[in-house]
């Protein structure tokens, strides 16, 4: 179900995993944004709670049809709540940088100088970002990531994915509060500059409503 308010959707809403699935493969520009710059392809995308609990609900979707028990489809329903109540406290964005050409990342720069550099350019994707990723609105700039982590391809992908975590609020305002909202990474050794991306808020809401009727049930006993 998809709720329209004016020119877009206002909310998306999925009663079957695989149409929740196939949406967070195909994001709509309200939630997903990609900037070519310098020999990189950066793709930004926002990540409300049912995306980001995706495979978690795929998991107690299977555990409902392999009639599984009583036990351990509450634990896994009590796992889910407790993550949606965690998530729900932070804005998420998942972030893609992949290198236009067939290189990794991070030989892209290196050209395989030799491990030594390869080992600081990969300590510095896994914990030197935070300081080179901010949020910039009409009332505040340079609100800081909280963290992130990166996702470990462990050589299978040329591109790397981190996922961010940004406060819900800043000076006791709500960041997303209908405001425009840019996104900026500053240069932090691709050489290419500052690389933004603007979105337009309050987000859609995106609810997986046949899970989230489970948890209700479960959670209400």
């Amino acid at each position: 179900v998809i709720v329209y308010t004016g020119c877009e959707p206002s909310s998306y809403t999925f009663s079957q995993i695989e149409d929740l699935e196939a949406f967070s493969r195909e994001l709509p520009e309200q939630l997903q944004q990609t900037v070519t710059q310098g020999g990189f392809t950066f793709t930004l995308a926002y990540q409300p709670e049912d995306l980001l609990m995706l495979n978690e609900h795929k998991y107690l979707e299977e555990l409902y049809a392999a009639n599984a028990s009583e036990s351990r489809i509450k634990s896994q329903v009590s796992f889910i709540s407790e993550q949606q109540k965690s998530f729900a406290q932070s804005l998420h964005f998942k972030l893609i940088i992949t290198p236009d050409e067939d290189d990794d990342l991070i030989y892209k720069k290196l050209h395989q100088d030799g491990f030594g550099n390869y080992s600081a350019w990969l300590k510095k994707l896994l914990f030197g970002l935070q300081e080179h990723v901010h949020i910039s609105t009409q009332n505040a700039q340079d609100i800081p990531l909280l963290n992130y982590q990166m996702t470990r391809s462990f050589g299978t992908n040329k591109s790397r994915s981190f996922l961010l975590h940004f406060p819900m609020t800043w000076n006791d305002e709500m960041i997303a509060n209908g405001e425009p909202m840019t996104i900026e990474i500053d240069e932090f050794g691709l050489g290419i500059g500052k690389v933004s991306m603007t979105f337009d808020t309050p987000f859609p809401a995106v609810e997986f409503k046949n899970n989230q009727e489970h948890i209700d049930e479960s959670t209400s006993l």
